[in-house]
């Protein structure tokens, strides 16, 4: 039998799969993300993460047929990712770092690229002739695909919804450089510079913050409002530019389900040509 390994790299957490031949997942894992020394680490945890995942379900490593990485940044042509900003890294080849590594094939690809494709195969863009896919979590991720075919752009960046400037007049400065991104107002680190720059030290964490505003917490309603106008200001950018058959929102804050969904809808038709 022979197998593959499916890595998605984020900036809080690198979650790891074991598929059998024809996609069944088999085994999975997760581990921190250690962005220290400009994320340097990461590889040989990896590594480290999978061997001991593979190990677990009596497979020898050797029977990995190759591994499939998504990582949260740009990618072009041979695996070089240009800069992953909540990672740390800059411009590094990523396949050959990881083929050296981990002695395998490596195919890389950006995170919501592959997000997308997935939907599209076996998910909720399944039947839809194109979708896009937004990513919500650390920081914010686009994926694009029509006709089957994922959207990458000649840099690798085509998509990247996080990045758009929704606010020239921002003073903060992105972890990108920029300011006004998107990123910084609806990712769950956005979401807690503005509950922090609001309300102190009321809310520990996004998640803490969501719960409050299911509870009906006021603040809380007030920040994922304002978050939710900025993903929908986002949404209606893609939506004049591709017109996607559907839009799925995926990432780890989609789990708030209906009290952030909700307002990114009637926001989203508000904006929406």
């Amino acid at each position: 039998m022979r197998y593959t390994a499916g890595i998605d790299i984020g900036g809080t957490a690198i979650k790891l799969g074991i598929f059998e031949e024809g996609g069944k997942l088999i085994a999975k894992s997760s581990i921190p993300t250690d962005k220290s020394h400009n994320g340097d680490h990461i590889f040989d945890n990896i590594k480290e993460a999978l061997y001991k995942l593979v190990e677990s379900e009596g497979v020898d490593i050797k029977q990995l047929g190759g591994a499939g990485i998504g990582v949260p940044g740009s990618v072009v042509k041979g695996g070089i990712v240009n800069g992953c900003v909540n990672l740390g890294w800059g411009e590094i080849n990523v396949k050959a770092r990881f083929e050296d590594i981990l002695g395998m094939e490596v195919r890389v690809i950006n995170d919501a690229n592959a997000a997308a494709y997935g939907e599209v195969l076996y998910g909720a863009a399944k039947g839809y002739n194109s979708a896009f896919m937004v990513t919500v979590g650390t920081g914010i991720g686009g994926g694009l695909v029509i006709k089957d075919r994922i959207v990458e752009g000649v840099f690798g960046a085509a998509a990247e919804l996080g990045h758009i400037c929704i606010n020239p007049d921002e003073s903060v400065e992105c972890t990108c450089g920029k300011r006004g991104c998107l990123e910084q107002y609806c990712s769950a680190t956005g979401i807690m510079r503005m509950a922090k720059e609001r309300y102190k030290d009321r809310f520990f964490d996004a998640k803490e913050l969501f719960d409050a505003g299911k509870s009906g917490d006021m603040d809380a309603l007030s920040v994922i409002d304002e978050a939710a106008r900025a993903l929908a200001l986002g949404l209606s950018y893609m939506a004049a530019a591709a017109d996607p058959d559907v839009f799925i929102i995926g990432g780890g804050l989609s789990a708030a389900g209906d009290v952030f969904l909700d307002p990114i809808k009637k926001y989203y038709r508000e904006f929406v040509f």
